[in-house]
């Protein structure tokens, strides 16, 4: 007879040495069993505190020597004073913020504060942070240091490490725990800090602080506050299963988009037809313009109906058809206001500038149609939703605290495109156009970003150069694939002047294989009388 193998019991997420009768109610539910495993790490009795000293420096211009040598000088100190002072772990981060400032971070953590202050003296960190004047400084220095007894700190790991070390405070753990109760429950958090078995942990009310009218040369100290909550938190989606991606992006992350509105240009098809199709899933409600009627209506009726999303005839190359989309969103949004655009619009085939006939003494005239709905169409949106984010501003700064523009890109941005020059004059345009407004709109809060994907099967490639392509072994990406990533562009506010979500910019080199499928395309179809004159 075989044998059912039981599961491990549930551990608490409070270590045993710091376990009390309770007084105040666990809000586990009863006869609770998680949904899916947790771990916490385990300290060592010895330790009564932790310390976590978040050091960095913020930048508002790009200035590479200048990030560097401040990085370079925050480094300098983490290894001085005596031998048992160091830090036992740092990390590094990075992220440009809403207002388009980069900022960059040493996040150092000790086991007791006696560590942490022979440190911050014997170092020489404090006389250095105490001799910064603000007045000649070219960037902004920031530091936020924590120190809660061990009793008030907590740790949740959807894994158990083995063979890893645990990210934050973790590293200075002995060991994991096995599997936790206290966690995907409301409360489940405060129950992990051991102090909440005798506290309440009520919050003191916040208050506002007085600051000068210029900061950025000024010293501002903000202070905390008592049972003050503070939680670094991060994902990693690089070892989760398909079904566990597709549970965050469909059950989680909604929640962070739910109740924005959006407009999409060329929404009826392609890569348009799954972004109005994910914001609504996400709880957005989306208007969408497009010149293919009937794929509109059909797109709107299968992301859910008038409720959710609306079509608008529009042609993007007509300035009052644009204005036209515009004005229904506004009319039609459910707070009356604009939060994200996707300047989408696009087309390509026939290239008119590349093809002549050199047997004419002088050329046809060009149509221009793709620079135009590609160039054109796309300088009109970005018009229409700086005018509408900036009034909105002006209006409401407080409702208007994130605007996002995003223009969609392509791997025609960054390879030689052979046969296609207005396709790639586009969209090295839009490339372009967001890194001119990425350094300036964030004044009004406004992010702007460029989704620009690998080469996708939609209706813009022709079946000779999706044949082509498969021939050369190229790896296509997908529609969700660029409808996650404006999904992410849509829910986190610190990504502004991006080109993609995974990766900062395309590198040397990165791209090398698309760029050799790319140039080994021959020009879009000729003419049997073109190619002899090639010949």
């Amino acid at each position: 007879m075989a044998s059912t193998e039981e599961a491990p019991p549930l551990e608490s997420a409070i270590a045993e040495h710091l376990r009390v009768p309770r007084t105040v109610p666990s809000r586990m539910p009863e006869e609770y069993t998680p949904a899916f495993p947790a771990f916490v790490a385990r300290f060592p009795e010895s330790v009564k505190d932790i310390v976590m000293a978040i050091i960095g420096s913020q930048h508002a211009n790009a200035h590479k020597a200048e990030e560097v040598g401040a990085l370079t000088k925050i480094l300098s100190f983490m290894d001085q004073g005596p031998e048992t002072s160091p830090p036992r772990h740092l990390d590094l981060a990075s992220v440009t913020d809403a207002v388009g400032a980069y900022n960059q971070v040493v996040i150092a953590y000790w086991d007791n504060i006696s560590a942490f202050q022979d440190w911050n003296e014997a170092s020489g960190f404090a006389e250095w942070w105490k001799g910064l004047d603000p007045m000649v400084e070219s960037h902004g220095w920031f530091q936020e240091v924590f120190l809660p007894s061990i009793d008030r700190y907590e740790t949740i790991y959807s894994d158990p490490m083995e063979g890893h070390t645990p990210e934050g405070a973790g590293a200075l753990s002995t060991n994991m725990s096995g599997m936790v109760k206290e966690h995907v429950y409301w409360g489940s958090m405060r129950d992990r800090l051991p102090v909440s078995q005798v506290h309440e942990l009520v919050g003191k009310q916040a208050s506002e602080v007085s600051l000068p009218d210029d900061t950025t040369k000024a010293r501002v100290r903000v202070p905390g506050k008592q049972n003050l909550a503070v939680i670094r938190s991060g994902q990693d989606w690089s070892r989760t299963l398909p079904e566990e991606h597709t549970l965050y992006l469909e059950t989680l992350h909604p929640v962070l988009t739910e109740g924005l509105t959006a407009i999409v240009t060329g929404g009826a098809s392609g890569i348009g037809e799954t972004y109005v199709k994910h914001l609504t899933k996400a709880g957005a409600f989306v208007v969408f313009g497009d010149v293919n009627d009937q794929g509109g209506q059909r797109v709107e009726s299968e992301a859910g109906g008038a409720t959710k999303s609306q079509f608008v005839h529009t042609d993007v190359t007509v300035w009052e058809e644009q204005l036209g989309l515009f004005k229904r969103a506004l009319s039609k949004s459910p707070r009356h206001r604009i939060d994200i655009v996707i300047a989408n619009a696009g087309v390509s085939g026939f290239d008119d500038v590349f093809h002549s006939n050199p047997d004419a003494e002088d050329p046809d005239p060009s149509s221009l149609h793709i620079a135009k709905t590609n160039g054109l169409g796309v300088l009109y949106t970005t018009k229409l939703a700086l005018h509408y984010f900036r009034r909105q501003f002006k209006q409401h700064p407080a409702a208007s605290a994130d605007q996002l523009l995003i223009l969609q890109g392509s791997l025609a941005g960054y390879v030689d495109l052979r046969g296609a020059p207005q396709y790639a004059f586009s969209k090295y345009g839009s490339r372009g156009l967001m890194k001119s407004l990425r350094r300036t709109e964030h004044v009004h809060n406004i992010r702007v970003n460029y989704v620009a994907p690998a080469y996708i099967k939609t209706p813009l490639l022709s079946a000779a150069v999706v044949e082509h392509l498969e021939k050369a072994g190229t790896e296509f990406a997908t529609l969700e694939d660029a409808a996650r990533a404006v999904l992410k562009l849509a829910s986190d506010s610190s990504i502004n002047g991006y080109v993609d979500v995974d990766v900062d910019d395309y590198r040397e080199g990165h791209l090398k294989e698309w760029s050799d499928a790319a140039l080994g395309m021959k020009a879009r179809e000729l003419s049997e009388e073109q190619q002899k004159v090639a010949k």
